[in-house]
């Protein structure tokens, strides 16, 4: 295995040491690689985020106006709840408040 590792990495590097333009043309594919990547897990986490916040306050809204203003709390924990989990904090909440 090491003598693999030493033979690849001396057919990228040359046997002077510097890199060669084909270890350059792999660098540029990992690079684009690790790039497209990095923006599907962004979108997919921003889309599930905007989804969680929308599902939330449509709930927040929702019990609030069947059960009253003061049936929820809706503070800056209830956002980060919300940006997490969505409808279900809110919803625990309000059934905390009702029962309570």
């Amino acid at each position: 295995m090491e003598a693999y590792i030493h033979s690849m990495m001396s057919s990228l590097l040359g046997t002077t040491g510097v890199p060669t333009e084909q270890a350059y043309l792999y660098y540029a594919l990992i690079l684009v690689v690790l790039v497209l990547i990095l923006l599907f897990v962004a979108y997919y986490t921003l889309k599930r985020v905007i989804i969680n916040f929308v599902l939330g306050y449509g709930t927040l809204f929702g019990i609030q106006y069947f059960f009253g203003p003061q049936s929820v709390d809706d503070g800056t924990l209830m956002m980060a709840l919300i940006a997490l989990f969505g409808p279900l904090p809110v919803v625990l909440d309000a059934l905390w408040h009702y029962f309570m």
